[in-house]
């Protein structure tokens, strides 16, 4: 059992408190770690979307106030990945994160078979780091940051970098915290001032979803608002012929490549992808 944990910080994902509690904790041992958190030596430390966390709230301290809920809900990014999912599915998903089939829950999420890579390391914004160091003493991984292409971060309008702390690829059972020593600006990143305010829109929004539980529907359903949506502004016809090659005009035009490269949206190599598409 473990005797304390860690108060979570504002958006703090679930991974950067265990890995205080690891370094309060005074244990050395990666797996006597493993063991006082999950009552396992074989568990894995996971960033996203960790699993087996009924054995973690049954290995809580007394009167500690947390429930599996309160930390897959407000410390993983479950309401993120999960957030356009058929209800059946999403709650698939929580239930192997509430028990042992980490195995399974990102090709039950849709994230093994998407295009969109993970962030190979953990992000942080240096603007943030540096306030929660004169506040709390010490910086902290922020769930927001560790969203797959959200650039910036909201509040200070600050490009994201990447830390030495590698998501995957090193030791399965460290958890790393935040410091000064992997926490280092030194990465020389620009961007046009309208990219940056697009990346804040997305930002903004990753933040909404984040924050907010969301009746989940059907996938037909978000194409259907889509195609609806098409209609109103005249890319569509009434009987839901899209023009495509006007939407992905339009679409190129607002966004720019700029920011439509930086997010591996290559959408003039999807045209005809696109144009195949049939919404109805």
């Amino acid at each position: 059992m473990m005797h304390f944990f860690p108060t979570p910080y504002p958006d703090e994902i679930l991974y950067s408190v265990l890995a205080r509690y690891s370094v309060r904790c005074g244990i050395t041992s990666y797996q006597t770690i493993m063991e006082s958190i999950f009552g396992k030596c074989s568990s894995r430390a996971v960033m996203e979307m960790p699993f087996n966390l009924n054995s973690l709230v049954s290995n809580l301290p007394v009167n500690c106030p947390y429930t599996a809920d309160d930390l897959i809900y407000n410390h993983t990014l479950y309401p993120f990945f999960t957030a356009f999912l058929p209800k059946e599915r999403a709650e698939e998903v929580k239930q192997l994160m509430l028990s042992e089939g980490g195995s399974k829950i990102y090709g039950k999420a849709g994230i093994i078979g998407s295009r969109i890579p993970l962030n190979q390391y953990l992000r942080f914004c240096p603007k943030c780091f540096e306030e929660e160091q004169k506040l709390y003493g010490e910086g902290y991984w922020h769930r927001l940051h560790q969203i797959p292409f959200v650039m910036v971060c909201p509040i200070h309008k600050a490009i994201l970098h990447n830390s030495t702390v590698l998501v995957r690829g090193h030791n399965p059972q460290a958890y790393v915290p935040a410091d000064a020593d992997n926490c280092i600006n030194n990465e020389l990143l620009y961007f046009k001032p309208e990219t940056i305010e697009k990346f804040v829109l997305i930002a903004q929004d990753a933040k909404v979803l984040l924050e907010n539980q969301y009746p989940n529907k059907q996938f037909k359903w978000f194409a259907k608002q889509y195609l609806e949506r098409f209609k109103e502004l005249g890319y569509a016809n009434i009987n839901g012929k899209v023009y495509w090659e006007e939407v992905i005009k339009d679409f190129i035009d607002f966004y720019g490549l700029e920011f439509l490269n930086a997010v591996c949206s290559n959408i003039e190599d999807k045209e005809q992808k696109m144009a195949e598409r049939n919404y109805t």
